[in-house]
């Protein structure tokens, strides 16, 4: 039935992938002192709870919590990061439909899909596995000030994850023959850039931050793999767009993650274990990009 399927005109196999439960939820949002907070350093402990889906056709679904306690340094026009997280959750691997495909609904470019070849044996997989992991944070940021505000132009960020629990150990056993991809390693790193641009408030802030990056690893690169739903090389990256609100030293935020066969959202909050010392306004600064 699968290959008459695939045999159709414009007719597509989903193929299915297995990686990392961390593919895009590792850049969560870190709050650091601004330009005119007078102590140079902070210290932050932050909880978030996410929730997405995976997979060709979002068919698989995770939901997870997030803790991270880092220590944030700023200068004049220097700012940075670092610190260490622990998440626990659920994976759900889903079942395929076999009986009913999508090959009645196109999309708009006119292509059908069908169900994985393999799809009734990797429905014996179906179910919901724990999985875990410990790994550290860090980022630099170059930064401006702005009128009532400031904007943080070019960031570097990367998160160096080690994975635990029942999902790797089902990646590590499932035959390479029954999916497209299985990454086994339990090391997942991502190294991106960002861009974040603040607002001041009486006792605090608002911002908005935009980020983007790659995995690295060997089970993320030069796979070789065409995918079927970009109809190009398969490449994993990852997109984040965050908005985040600080009074004194409470920060709430909501991030939209977007990757390679995965998207979730975040929502966290964060607390500064140091006061907040507001020193001298921004318009003191020599340097201002518009009034």
């Amino acid at each position: 039935m699968l290959l008459a399927l695939a045999g159709l005109p414009g007719c597509y196999l989903r193929q299915a992938y297995y990686v990392s439960p961390f593919n895009g939820n590792t850049n969560d949002y870190h709050n650091q002192p601004t330009l005119r907070d007078s102590a140079r350093s902070a210290i932050f402990v932050n909880g978030t709870y996410f929730t997405g889906q995976a997979n060709d056709d979002h068919t698989d679904t995770y939901k997870a919590f997030h803790t991270e306690i880092y220590r944030s340094h700023h200068g004049k026009f220097l700012q940075g990061y670092y610190g260490l997280d622990l998440t626990l959750g659920d994976f759900a691997t889903g079942r395929w439909d076999t009986v009913k495909s999508d090959v009645s609904n196109a999309d708009p470019r006119g292509r059908r899909y069908g169900p994985p070849l393999h799809a009734s044996e990797l429905n014996e997989y179906a179910g919901h596995r724990f999985f875990g992991g410990t790994g550290f944070n860090g980022g630099i940021n170059l930064v401006i000030p702005i009128h009532h505000g400031e904007w943080r132009y070019f960031g570097l960020e990367t998160s160096l994850q080690r994975e635990f629990g029942d999902y790797l150990g089902f990646r590590k056993h499932l035959s390479d023959t029954l999916a497209t991809l299985v990454a086994r390693n339990n090391f997942y790193g991502t190294l991106g850039f960002s861009s974040e641009i603040l607002w001041n408030l009486h006792h605090g802030e608002l911002g908005l931050r935009l980020a983007t990056g790659s995995v690295m690893g060997r089970d993320y690169n030069n796979v070789n793999i065409y995918n079927n739903s970009s109809h190009g090389p398969l490449r994993f990256h990852y997109t984040t767009f965050s908005f985040h609100f600080t009074n004194r030293q409470y920060t709430g935020f909501f991030q939209a993650n977007f990757a390679t066969k995965s998207l979730s959202a975040h929502f966290g909050f964060t607390y500064r274990l140091n006061r907040p010392r507001v020193g001298q306004p921004v318009r003191k600064y020599k340097y201002k990009i518009w009034r």
